[in-house]
């Protein structure tokens, strides 16, 4: 009988001149379907070989970090692959077998495709850092900003128009007579009503909460040079001068995003698909079993989700983050309204 030959080992597991062959002609048949012409068979069998050796140390990777897949994982992705080729599961088992790939070894060539995507979100989540100047953009964005700059000042004014060029100075005078009043302690509102020249007087000279991109550039600029603070400045237009008062200062994207309380859900799950494979009786009774271990405290959710759930948020645990009204389908909404405890 002939003996079945180790052609790499890869730390302490071994790649057999079997294994070899058998990838080799699924490889091979894969690329006849798609008209794409076979290189040398020996080029062919370096390749599968390296792709081996890959994906076996990707699967150690795998045990290290505890990722298991389960057989209704598999089945539900057998499934999927099945419609997918407008076939029965039965339809493709018999054509693998006329391809001359065991339905076992597909299988398992299924299983090790679910851990390697599993242990990539795992990997690449746990390196992505998102920092906080991103975060800062995007609701600045979504807030309607477009600046690096979110600052939102609530501004009054009072206006004074320059009719001739000779009222020029008398006007600057007057403008910084009405400030040092405003600075005193006068009400401002009352100042622009008595000497304002626009029809916002009669409001208190009150425009309300812009931006420095909404203001005037010599406003704007008046501010940048005052650090942005609250308080009360002179500034001369075209064919005005302005007193300008900063009543106060605020972060616009909080204000515009946060607009009242709003009530948020943290949730987990795990998602098991009915199928052929796995009828709706057997995925019920596995989804209470796993409910009442952790119930009972013998289990953990998070880990139950990673053993379990077929959703790609088994590598965190079946973490769903926050969710707000209409994130979720209605059944599972009502359920989050309804309690807080464990939900399957």
């Amino acid at each position: 009988m002939e003996l079945d030959r180790i052609v790499a080992v890869v730390n302490n597991d071994v790649i057999t001149e079997r294994e070899l062959q058998e990838r080799t002609h699924v490889v091979a048949l894969n690329l006849r379907r798609q008209n794409i012409q076979l290189p040398a068979m020996e080029l062919l069998r370096t390749q599968v070989l390296e792709r081996l050796i890959s994906e076996r140390t990707i699967m150690q990777r795998a045990r290290e970090t505890g990722i298991r897949i389960d057989d209704q994982m598999v089945n539900a992705s057998i499934e999927q692959i099945a419609r997918q080729n407008n076939l029965s599961v039965d339809q493709l088992r018999q054509r693998l077998i006329a391809d001359g790939v065991s339905f076992s070894a597909f299988r398992e060539e299924i299983r090790d495709e679910i851990t390697t995507q599993r242990l990539r979100e795992r990997e690449v989540d746990a390196k992505i850092v998102i920092p906080e100047s991103e975060v800062d953009a995007f609701l600045a964005e979504k807030a309607g900003f477009t600046g690096s700059d979110t600052t939102e000042y609530h501004i009054q004014h009072i206006v004074l128009p320059i009719d001739h060029p000779d009222n020029t100075e008398l006007l600057k005078k007057q403008a910084e007579d009405i400030a040092a009043r405003a600075r005193t302690g006068e009400d401002f509102a009352m100042l622009a009503a008595t000497f304002s020249r626009l029809p916002d007087a009669l409001q208190g000279g009150d425009i309300g909460w812009r931006t420095l991109q909404s203001l005037p550039g010599v406003i704007s600029d008046t501010l940048k040079d005052a650090d942005k603070k609250p308080g009360i400045y002179v500034v001369k237009h075209q064919t005005s001068w302005e007193v300008v008062r900063v009543v106060d200062t605020r972060d616009g994207v909080q204000h515009k995003l946060v607009g009242g309380p709003v009530e948020q859900t943290h949730a987990r799950h795990i998602l098991m698909l009915v199928s052929d494979l796995t009828p709706e009786g057997e995925v019920v009774h596995r989804l209470n079993d796993i409910k009442r271990r952790i119930d009972a405290g013998e289990a953990d959710f998070a880990t139950m989700a990673r053993l379990h759930s077929v959703d790609n948020t088994a590598t965190r645990g079946g973490d769903l983050g926050w969710l707000q009204t209409g994130d979720t389908v209605p059944a599972f909404e009502k359920y989050e309204r309804l309690t807080t405890g464990a939900s399957l």
